[in-house]
Order: structure tokens, then sequence, then C-alpha cells
């Protein structure tokens, strides 16, 4: 790719390199722009099936747990796969210590000590606590809320003794622990006054010792001190700067400041230590630099921010977590006007600075090129204005599957990505959903499609379909529509701004159970539901166990967690989990 540099190109590089160099990593600035994303949706090194946690490291090492794969992976700062861990036992409800049922939350402390929170659907649930490369030294805790115990637990972090907090959600309080694990205190109880929570979810600890928690159901953000006593809070509802929608994660930096990632505003707002507001980024979408669905978020010691973008989540409950769909990345970004050189890429010459070259290609010719979600032109098609670092490539065209392929670029090198496209089958039709608001789940024909608006469907059968398209505070919009061979049916839902829906998050042991709300199939666990205030019946059904039946008043839009453990055929009279906070319900499992 050097022959095709012009001289006056090099000196310009050249030049560029050594203002570069001049720059101080820790500069302050107002914004921040974009460095570089990984991930995509797969079970190979570097990729994601259900990314719930983050953690960042004193050196720039970024972890990430898998929710659905149970293992931890660890990343250079430019994302760059270096190693994974974790032993998936999901469906085993007596899995030892050092095996993972729910890698819900990663944390690494100053001492280098490694805890995930291990909990979610069925009875396990507990702090496991590890050594870097994975090997287990020790694990607590249960389900319930005695003190020690935990209710969908969402997010931990330490200070600098190397005492844990955990926002406990599902019992709306933070817990305190020693190094070693043993429980020191809790504060909080679930309401609107100060002190109080409703979900709490991103927890985060100051330089100077100041608990930070996000209250997201109240929309703001809480300061506390070591021991629990209340300091302050500040945030309301809204848009503006300053204001929250929803805040699912924090992140404090060597000076003070705080990270909120603005989950339903998809974006991260930064605070001074003062509570003052210093700056935003972020909008929805898939683009670089967009947010589908942000979530959590880490600070490096240069001032790097990375944020954990996953659109597939519901911020109330780990069991409405999809498996394996839509957005699963990592981004990265940096004070506008800072440039960060990894210490692994050492400055040897101009050249080895030169940008990488990538070159897609794609039989046939002629297909759209998306690279970090923005459209690229088609293909065949050279680019050497791609940042060093890994990318998502998708290669897509009308009449044919999409293709979805990482790609890692360094400096000076041309890779290429060359796909061969699959024709559709002949005769069959697409269906095109679309809503406003986006991400509405699906359910066609009956079965929980697992994805959101907007979304295509390709080879489908010709023939009459159903669509049920759901969103909170938009309810369900029901559709019948006719696919004829070659053609393509858009449907868009007519929606106007409804009563706000109560989520309902169903989960079972064993999981893969149908669910039934009037008897009308819903879908399959583990899964989510929006329902308004009204009685259901929700019945769950699995070949080989008896079938479950709750009556279920929704009263309030608190969400409510249903999470039954199946049994074997017989009689029994069985109380059903946890309302948090919207129904008191009694289950009958029949034969």
């Amino acid at each position: 790719m050097f022959e095709h540099c012009s001289a006056q190109k090099r000196i310009l590089l050249l030049l560029l390199v050594t203002t570069l160099c001049l720059v101080p990593a820790s500069m302050a600035a107002g914004t921040y722009q974009f460095v570089t994303a990984w991930g995509g949706n797969g079970t190979g090194d570097g990729q994601f099936m259900g990314p719930t946690g983050l953690t960042v490291d004193s050196g720039g090492f970024v972890y990430v747990s898998d929710y659905w794969l149970n293992r931890i992976q660890k990343f250079d700062p430019n994302g760059v796969y270096l190693a994974k861990w974790g032993v998936n036992a999901r469906n085993n409800q007596e899995a030892p210590a050092g095996q993972l049922t729910s890698a819900f939350a990663v944390h690494k402390d100053a001492a280098g000590n490694v805890f995930v929170l291990d909990c979610g659907a069925g009875r396990i649930c507990r702090l496991q606590k590890f050594t870097p490369d994975g090997k287990n030294l020790g694990a607590w805790g249960s389900a319930g809320s005695e003190p020690g115990q935990f209710s969908l637990p969402w997010d931990l972090t330490s200070d600098a003794a190397g005492n844990l907090y955990i926002t406990d959600t599902g019992n709306d309080r933070v817990q305190k622990f020693a190094p070693d694990g043993t429980y020191i205190t809790t504060w909080g109880s679930k309401g609107t006054g100060d002190g109080q929570f409703d979900r709490p979810l991103g927890i985060a600890v100051g330089p100077t010792g100041t608990i930070y928690v996000a209250d997201a159901g109240n929309n703001r953000i809480q300061k506390f001190s070591s021991t629990g006593t209340f300091l302050g809070k500040f945030g309301t509802y809204g848009s503006g700067n300053g204001q929250l929608y929803d805040p699912t994660g924090l992140a404090t930096d060597a000076a003070g400041n705080l990270f909120v990632v603005d989950s339903l505003n998809y974006r991260i707002q930064k605070f001074a230590a003062d509570d003052s507001f210093l700056t935003s980024w972020g909008s929805q979408g898939v683009a670089k630099g967009q947010f589908a669905g942000p979530f959590k978020i880490g600070v490096d010691t240069h001032g790097g921010v990375y944020v954990l973008d996953y659109d597939t989540y519901n911020v109330d409950n780990p069991p409405g977590f999809r498996k394996g769909t839509g957005v699963m990345r990592v981004q990265k970004f940096a004070p506008a006007g800072t440039v960060t050189i990894p210490p692994t890429t050492p400055v040897t010459s101009v050249t080895s600075l030169a940008l990488p070259g990538l070159v897609v290609k794609s039989v046939p010719d002629g297909a759209d090129i998306f690279i970090d979600g923005e459209q690229r032109g088609t293909t065949p098609q050279t680019y050497y204005d791609i940042p060093p670092g890994d990318h998502l490539v998708i290669v897509s065209k009308i009449g044919y599957l999409g293709s979805s392929q990482p790609v890692s670029l360094a400096m000076g090198e041309v890779r290429t990505v060359d796909v061969t496209l699959t024709r559709l089958t002949e005769g069959t039709g697409i269906i095109s959903v679309q809503s406003d608001p986006s991400g509405a789940s699906i359910v066609l024909d009956g079965v929980n499609t697992g994805v959101a608006t907007p979304h295509d469907f390709y080879g489908i059968t010709p023939g009459t379909h159903t669509l049920e398209i759901s969103a909170l505070e938009y309810g369900t919009y029901k559709k019948t529509i006719t696919v004829d061979p070659g053609t393509t049916v858009v449907v868009t839902t007519p929606w106007t701004y409804q009563e706000k829906a109560t989520v309902v998050m169903v989960n079972s042991y064993p999981e893969g159970a149908n669910v039934y709300i009037d008897d009308v199939l819903q879908g399959t666990t583990p899964m989510s539901l929006h329902l308004k205030k009204d009685q259901y019946i929700l019945k769950l059904t699995k070949e080989k166990y008896k079938d479950y039946e709750i009556a279920l008043v929704i009263a309030s839009a608190d969400p409510i967690s249903v999470s039954p453990t199946l049994e074997a055929p017989g009689f029994g009279l069985v109380l059903a989990l946890a309302a948090l906070g919207a129904a008191v319900v009694v289950a009958r499992n029949r034969r």
C-alpha cells in the first residue's frame, strides 16, 4: 500500500504523527471522540452472546463478562483479544465454586482480584473471587433478602482498602463486604426519599471514597459515605443536560469526574466532582459513536472511556435478556484531540505508522458495505482511512443473506474480507418490521424471535403470517399479513403513547418452557412481557414437567419477576417467586 503514497503525503503523515505525539494523553477536553469498537455476536474469541459486565484495570486492560456463555474475556486497551476463562454451568443448580451459572457482572480490584456476580435465573446467586487467569479463590452469598444474600444484583465496585460494594437491585439496597467476603453493612430501601432506591443499578467509588449509586427508577445519582451515610443527590427525569432517563452504569476517573450511562437517552454524561454537568456525547443508532443500548462503562488512567453497548437487554432484570441477538460490542472513546498510541506498538519509523488497508469483496459484486454500522459504498472496495483496531464489516445485498465479519487491522497491513453471499430460497418473501420508537420486540407466528425493530425477516414462506410488536409504554400492535413470492411486506406500527406497561420477567429452571398469557403463546423462557394493569393467567409448559400456572394481578408499573423451578409430574402447591412490588400470586402445579 505504501507505493500509492506520494512524497507530499509522506511528509504530511510525518508532520501529523509528530504533532499527535505532542498531545498529552490526559489532556482535558469538552467532548469525546470515537476511537474503536470490537465484539459482535458469536461464541468465538472476542465475540459475545450476552455481554453484561465490564471492568477496566489500572493497566487499561478490559474484562467483559458474558451472561449466556458464562465466561470472562480479557482485551487490551484497543480491543485486541488476549484471553478467556470460565466453566459454563448454566443449568447446574449445584454448581461448585469456580463454575459460572450466570456471569452477570465483573470487577477487578486494585490488588488484582477479579470478582464475578454469578447470579441470574435459578437458585444460585453468589459472588465469586478469582485470580486474573481464572483460578477460583472462593465464593459467598445466596439468593434471598437477609444480610449477605442477593436478589438480582446488578453491579459491584471496590474502594482503596479492597472493600466491595454491590447494588442488590431486587432488594433495593447496597451491601458492603470486606475483601474476604465478610459482610459489613447494608443501606437503602424501596422509595423516593434520600437514601432510598427504585432499582439501584450502577455503582462506583470516587478517589476520595465517595460511593455513587445510579438510582435508575428515580432517574438520579445518590452519593454516600463508605458507611452508607447519605451525602447528596443530583439528576431528574428528562433529556436535558444533567437530566437522566434510566441510568444503568457508572465510572469515575482519578480527577473525581463521574461518567454516567444515561441508557434511554442513548448517551454518556460526564459530571465534575462537585456534581456539575461537564459534557455528554452519543445518540441512538448503530454507527460508530452511537449507542444501540448503552449498558455499563469503565475508564482507564489515560482518559479512555469504554462503553458496553448491548441492545437486547431489559434494564429491569437479567432474565429478560435475549441470547445472541442485536448489537453486542464495546466502544472506546477519548477526549477530543487526544491520541493514544498503545505501548505494544513501538514507533520505529514513519512507515510503521501508515494507516492499514481494508479490501472488501463479494460474490456477487454490488453488495452494500457497512463498517462499524456506517455504510461505505458497494463491493468491491478498498479503504485506507480506517484506523487500527477491531472492526465489524457487514456485507448485504437484496435477495441474499447478509454476512457479518469481524476484522482486526494493524499498522501497515492490508486485510481482505472476501465473502460469497447465499441466495435466498427461490419463491420466498421478506417481512420488514419498523416501529417508532425502535427497539420493540417481535413475535412472528407465535414465536418470540428474540430480535428488536427495525428488523428484516428473509426466506419467509408465502402465505398468511401474524405479527405482534410490543414496546414498553406503547403496548402491543397485532397484524395479520399476506406474503407473496418475491415480495417485501413492510409493517409499521401506528403507535401513540399509552399508559406505562409493567415489565414481567419470566424465567424457569430448566429454561425453554412455553409461556402463555390467557392461553395465548408468547414465546419461551427466558423472556420479558409488557402488560397493562389487569388480571391475567400466566402458564408455563414443558415436556416431562408439570404445568406451572398463576393468576397474575398487575396493580402498578413496578416490574415483576417470575422464576419457578419446574417439577416432575405430581401434585403440589407452590408460592410464586418474587414480585418486585406489583402483585401477589399463588401458583399451582398440575399434571
